[in-house]
């Protein structure tokens, strides 16, 4: 709701209903009966909108939810945010979003190894971290790893 009050001229974030909501938040949000996260999404929704009167949701069977901006300097937040957006930045916020998906503490590490089951065996491997574009060919070789603990 917030990035569609940000940035409303994007086609994805126009219109919201639950279901949309819903879909945008895939995996996210959960409902004790499966399908129906989108009645879990409106019913919060609802919840917040009762204590936040700039979130407002229509009457009709789907309604349409929307949060309207009001007294905030939002050109000033995105001016400074300017500062802290790079390249660089992005890099390190994908990497680590990366390896705490893989459950890896190590992503300050340049090459770290990583140790999955794979048909019944345990796998090893290094993950490089990187723009393949950028990376030599040696880099992308396999090398050999410790032996098993």
């Amino acid at each position: 709701m917030l990035l569609a009050a940000l940035v409303p001229q994007v086609d994805a974030l126009k219109a919201l209903n639950s279901a949309r909501l819903a879909a945008l938040n895939h995996g996210s949000i959960t409902a004790p009966i499966p399908g129906r996260e989108n009645k879990e999404v409106l019913r919060r929704v609802r919840a917040w909108a009762s204590q936040v009167g700039e979130i407002k949701v229509g009457e009709e069977a789907d309604p349409s939810i929307v949060l309207q901006l009001s007294g905030v300097d939002t050109e000033g937040i995105l001016a400074n945010a300017q500062a802290i957006d790079n390249p660089g930045n992005r890099r390190r916020k994908v990497r680590e979003l990366l390896f705490e998906a893989a459950r890896h503490r190590g992503y300050s590490d340049l090459f770290l190894e990583h140790e999955v089951g794979w048909r019944g065996t345990s796998r090893r491997f290094q993950v490089i971290f990187g723009n393949v574009r950028e990376l030599t060919n040696e880099s992308l070789a396999a090398k050999a790893t410790a032996a098993r603990r």
